[in-house]
């Protein structure tokens, strides 16, 4: 429904549907977003990202998904990569979306890992503000001017490497330690 709501304000005439109105439409969406997510398959996994989830398994790391979606563990299936994450938390699952920290700080307390501890990756602003609020290092995928709140930036997918990601990590919390 939020995201119907964020569609509906693009037309100020669309303001005064019912909610009945508002929950066929959304209905509506989700069923045309399955039929999408039917279609995708290993193909369309972006660039650079089973490598990354691949490096992190091979180090012994812990991983989770944070999703708008309540369709995530589909999505992941249909991709073929449901086998790289430990744990999933969807919409479902959180009584606050992004840019609220419940989602990553969720994913975090479900794994017993720490919250400075975690690496979080997001392409939108609202979720590299989750990720921040939630004290952990946000890297943010996209353009440098919707996401200059990230701890460390990449233009595109492609660009996400395990051991640079680390180095920055690293960095950042060793700056940390140094300002306490």
């Amino acid at each position: 429904m939020d995201s119907l709501e964020l569609i509906l304000k693009l037309d100020p005439s669309l303001s005064e549907l019912s909610n009945e109105e508002k929950e066929n439409l959304a209905n509506r969406k989700n069923e045309l977003y399955l039929e999408l997510v039917e279609t995708i398959d290993s193909s369309n996994v972006l660039p650079g990202i089973e490598e990354l989830l691949a490096a992190n398994k091979e180090q012994g790391l812990k991983i989770a998904l944070g999703s708008a979606s309540k369709n995530a563990l589909y999505v992941l299936d249909q991709l073929g990569l449901t086998h790289y994450f430990d744990y999933i938390v969807d919409a479902s699952q959180v009584s606050k979306g992004k840019p609220d920290p419940e989602t990553f700080t969720a994913a975090a307390d479900a794994l017993g890992i720490e919250y400075p501890a975690c690496i979080g990756i997001e392409d939108s602003a609202a979720g590299v503000a989750a990720i921040n609020a939630a004290n952990m290092f946000s890297v943010g995928v996209g353009d440098a001017a919707q996401l200059s709140d990230a701890d460390y930036l990449v233009e595109a997918t492609s660009q996400l490497d395990f051991e640079e990601i680390v180095e920055r990590y690293r960095h950042q919390t060793a700056l940390k330690e140094t300002d306490q």
